[in-house]
């Protein structure tokens, strides 16, 4: 599984960052392409109360995971998301 947030995802599609993950759906499948059987888009950098996440399968599967977005600026939080899965 690759662990990706918005900033990161934007990188590897040379483009600026996008506050919502819709525009990073094409880039995430092509990531896909190269192998691995899921992805998980973090939204932690978007705009507004939630922070809404994009769990992909290799298979086409789009699953929108929502959660409250919590005043914090920690940063690692997707590392330490990947160390754990």
């Amino acid at each position: 599984m690759l662990t990706f947030n918005a900033p990161e995802a934007a990188a590897l599609r040379q483009s600026a960052a996008a506050n919502d993950a819709t525009p990073l759906l094409e880039p995430a499948r092509a990531q896909l392409e190269l192998g691995p059987a899921a992805m998980l888009l973090k939204g932690r950098h978007g705009a507004g109360a939630t922070a809404v996440d994009l769990l992909m399968t290799h298979g086409g599967h789009i699953e929108r995971l929502f959660a409250a977005r919590l005043p914090t600026t920690q940063r690692g939080t997707v590392c330490m998301l990947a160390s754990a899965i």
